[in-house]
């Protein structure tokens, strides 16, 4: 991933219509699959998080991303291609730190 930015096209609408290579299993039945093979991604934006990004999680309305420098969760809004918010945190948002817990 590249340092303090963040390529959306690796997570959010990109991969509404595109056909899953046969190598992946199908879809729930009645569920929609929006798969696409990684090389048919385009880059739609690229946003400043902080000093590095870290994890990232998927809502229907948002994308989370947690970063250092500083430490902090951001929400970007996948429609307008902007953080919309940032939420400060006293260490670091590392997923692993909730398993260990």
């Amino acid at each position: 991933m590249i340092l303090g930015r963040l390529p959306l096209a690796l997570m959010c609408a990109a991969f509404v219509g595109a056909s899953p290579p046969a190598a992946l299993p199908s879809a729930a039945a009645g569920a929609p699959d929006h798969r696409a093979p990684m090389e048919s991604l385009r880059v739609q934006a690229t946003i400043k998080v902080g000093g590095t990004a870290d994890w990232v999680a998927i809502t229907p309305g948002a994308i989370w991303v947690g970063s250092t420098a500083p430490d902090a969760v951001s929400r970007i809004d996948p429609r307008a291609n902007r953080r919309v918010a940032t939420v400060p945190l006293p260490g670091e948002p590392c997923a692993a730190e909730f398993i260990r817990a």
